[in-house]
């Protein structure tokens, strides 16, 4: 994501929503372009998701099939981080960099386009905050189209060429090729 996007984005939706902690960031170029769409944590906190990105694949995997099924952001119990990895696994995700920082309330969803997942959103709210009500996830679908639009314009040519995009719901395996669907 061209920083100067990542970083608007980022701005607009701590704003507009009330979050202490925001990431918008291309999937695979993570390392690369997501500090411009952090805001409210800082790069150590960076650095440890890009050094652990392997193994916070499942997590974003089940971020990516609840995201899916509420057609955008994720909503009502799935916002509650405390309840997160009782209900739904985790990898260590919310272990290492979510409950550290305080962070017990939060909403994310994929960006796509053409069906391909070219990116994500993660938004959070500390513990003096409320939880994410309904209609402000559906202020954040509203734009969910527009990030996923930004995304795509501002990312390179070569990564939106490719057909097998790094997907977060599909684990790759070496050796394996994705079919197209």
């Amino acid at each position: 994501m061209q920083p100067n996007f990542a970083r608007k984005a980022a701005r607009w939706l701590e704003r507009h929503v009330g979050a202490e902690a925001v990431l918008v960031a291309p999937i695979p170029h993570l390392a690369r372009d997501a500090a411009a769409g952090l805001v409210g944590l800082d790069l150590a906190w960076l650095r440890r998701l890009v050094d652990g990105f392997g193994r916070y694949r499942v997590d974003f995997a089940q971020i990516a099939v609840l995201s899916r099924r509420w057609r955008g952001f994720t909503r009502a119990r799935d916002t509650y981080l405390n309840d997160w990895p009782r209900r739904h696994g985790s990898a260590g995700f919310n272990e290492d960099l979510v409950f550290p920082y305080g962070l017990v309330s939060g909403t994310a969803a994929v960006l796509e386009v053409r069906r391909a997942q070219i990116g994500m959103v993660l938004v959070g709210r500390e513990r003096s905050s409320r939880s994410f009500t309904d209609g402000e996830c559906d202020l954040l679908n509203g734009i969910l189209p527009i990030l996923a639009m930004g995304e795509a314009i501002h990312a390179s040519t070569a990564t939106l060429a490719t057909v097998s995009a790094p997907s977060l719901a599909q684990p790759s395996y070496p050796g394996l090729t994705s079919r197209a669907s």
